[in-house]
């Protein structure tokens, strides 16, 4: 049955660090409080597009195979690249030309999607030990969209905060920026939904191993079997008979087919659970703040 599954590409990363960037560079103008004062027309446009863009290429130099050899190429591509997006950015809306401070600030500033850029990684590295179009497939998948769902609610109370300097100017794009966290949060407890059903599912099935038969390669499939489901982790394949009729007359109905592990599908799915409630509560956190401060 796994040859027959359909083939899915690999997860790109370049779409996720563009979203990352540009969502960042908005909640980092927030912080910045760019449009209070003159001369700011046009920075954030300008940065939201670089940002884009930026993020972007650096996904892709990330995705490439000689980068992600070795760890330490990725970690000296991650720290060269940073802070060349970050110069990179600040030139492009700098409306006052290039100034050393400014391009100091976006390099600097850049450094803040460290944490998310190593933890989408990481985690997009995990996609393709499963089957394509399986559930922990679907699982592997969202785990990089969720570390940069939570990452962008915790910064948009710190854009709220602002810099100690310029706190105090006026400053009216406060809902945009808890929209924004709002929005995280709907995201995350989408992904928290889907993660707990994918383990409850799992779960009901490890404990219900004992109870499967096996079933054979060449097996025609049941076209009366209300539930099939690949774990994508494991070759194997099993269905679950349900018992109909009285003692004289019972015939086994085939209720179920499984294919994979049902327990290391319920362990990479409770993982993905276990993630996706901590990034939630992450993001709780961040809404709160942001409301507060607001």
């Amino acid at each position: 049955m796994a040859s027959n599954t359909p083939m899915r590409p690999a997860m790109p990363l370049p779409p996720v660090l563009a979203v990352a960037s540009a969502i960042g560079s908005w909640l980092l103008c927030d912080f910045h409080r760019i449009g209070t004062f003159q001369g700011d027309r046009g920075i954030r446009g300008a940065t939201l597009v670089a940002s884009f863009v930026g993020g972007a290429l650096l996904g892709a130099l990330l995705d490439l195979r000689i980068v992600r050899r070795t760890r330490w190429a990725t970690a000296v591509a991650m720290l060269v690249a940073l802070p060349l997006l970050g110069l990179a950015v600040a030139a492009a809306a700098s409306g006052h030309g290039w100034r050393t401070d400014t391009a100091a600030t976006g390099a600097l500033s850049s450094f803040a999607l460290l944490p998310t850029v190593a933890l989408a990684l990481r985690l997009r590295g995990r996609v393709g030990r499963a089957r394509a179009l399986s559930i922990v497939d679907d699982a592997d998948r969202r785990g990089p969209w969720v570390v940069v769902a939570a990452t962008l609610a915790l910064g948009a109370a710190l854009a709220i905060l602002g810099t100690p300097r310029i706190v105090g100017a006026a400053w009216r794009g406060q809902e945009i920026t808890v929209a924004i966290a709002a929005l995280s949060a709907i995201v995350l407890v989408a992904a928290l939904v889907a993660d707990v059903r994918a383990w409850r599912l799992a779960g009901s099935f490890a404990r219900e191993l004992s109870e499967l038969r096996p079933r054979a390669p060449d097996a025609i499939d049941e076209v009366d079997a209300p539930l099939r489901v690949d774990f994508g982790l494991g070759d194997g394949a099993a269905e679950r008979v349900q018992h109909q009729g009285d003692a004289y007359r019972r015939r086994a109905l085939v209720d179920a087919i499984v294919v994979g592990d049902p327990i290391a599908a319920d362990l990479a799915l409770r993982a993905a659970a276990t993630r996706s409630a901590c990034s939630l509560a992450a993001a709780l956190t961040g809404l709160g703040a942001a409301i507060s401060w607001a």
